[in-house]
């Protein structure tokens, strides 16, 4: 078990007391994972009982007379267990972080476009309200000059 990950000694320690007709102690997960540390077997199953995935029961005096807890899984931790456990759980946030990306990405990329294509608007309304003000200087001219030729004939 030293070669695996957290999230797999999560998942391992989990599944084999779901797996379990019965309570364990401390002392059977040890051994049978055969792992010497015992702060860190000690601390997965204290984030497994703080994850309300198993639950502490009353503890067990082995016959050199040392306290070991005893755990038994909770409906929650079979339904985790059933779901993928931890490594399904890391995934869905990996997926779900990029999709979050990603749609931050859009949304930065349409921010360019809205932007891109406001200037541009405003670029042709200011065309559109030059060509409009040289039209009516021209028609003004136009009128100017046809007032003027008209009173000349009178």
């Amino acid at each position: 078990m030293t070669d695996f990950t957290e999230i797999n000694k999560l998942d391992e320690i989990l599944k084999f007391i779901v797996n379990q007709p019965k309570n364990i102690t401390f002392g059977e997960v040890k051994i049978i994972f055969n792992y010497p540390n015992e702060k860190e077997i000690d601390e997965i199953l204290h984030k497994l009982e703080k994850d309300g995935f198993i639950q502490r029961i009353n503890d067990y005096k082995d016959p050199s007379n040392q306290t070991l807890p005893n755990y038994l899984s909770t409906f929650d931790g079979r339904l985790f267990v059933h779901s993928g456990g931890y490594k399904a759980k890391a995934l869905e946030n990996d997926n779900n972080r990029k999709l979050t990306d990603s749609e931050l990405a859009r949304h930065q990329m349409l921010d360019n476009h809205l932007e891109a294509n406001t200037s541009r608007l405003n670029r042709l309304t200011l065309w559109l309200a030059i060509g409009t003000i040289v039209l009516a200087l021209s028609e003004i001219v136009k009128f100017v000059i046809f007032c003027l030729s008209s009173q000349k004939t009178l």
